[in-house]
């Protein structure tokens, strides 16, 4: 008995196994997907949404990474709305990245954003506040709770 989910990625067929994420999928089938969050022997929580997708006849994207194929499903990878999203959305963690002496150029975020485009962020970086936070160091006011506003989470 097969057991593979029959569904089209990008306008080709594809076929997922049972608890097999869209993004593994297309990962086998050549097609690459921006991805931060998710880390081999990690299970994916979809917290980046740097992977969203677009499928048919649902209102919002959906995380690569934590979503389940279903049969019949359509699914793109490229439309102009994933990738005006994953550029925000690499645009927003650019802009949140520590001082960009600091940022890697082989890190992962700025090779993603290099291959979608992304420039420059359109939003404000940390900042002074940021810089204070970091200096100030953790905030330990709470007995069962350590804050450090300098830590990435």
């Amino acid at each position: 008995m097969n057991n593979t989910i029959d569904f089209t990625l990008d306008g080709r067929p594809a076929q997922a196994e049972p608890g097999e994420s869209l993004w593994a999928v297309a990962q086998r089938m050549g097609v690459d997907i921006p991805h931060l969050c998710h880390k081999p022997g990690l299970p994916s929580a979809g917290n980046c949404r740097a992977c969203v997708v677009e499928v048919a006849g649902e209102r919002v994207l959906a995380p690569s990474c934590c979503r389940a194929p279903q049969a019949g499903m359509q699914v793109q990878t490229r439309t102009p709305r994933v990738r005006r999203a994953q550029r925000t959305v690499l645009e927003l963690l650019q802009a949140d990245a520590p001082a960009t002496a600091s940022l890697k150029v082989n890190s992962e975020l700025v090779q993603w954003g290099q291959r979608l485009g992304v420039q420059a962020t359109r939003f404000g970086g940390r900042g002074a506040s940021q810089a204070a936070a970091m200096v100030a160091g953790p905030d330990r006011s709470h007995p069962a709770l350590a804050v450090n506003l300098g830590a990435c989470i």
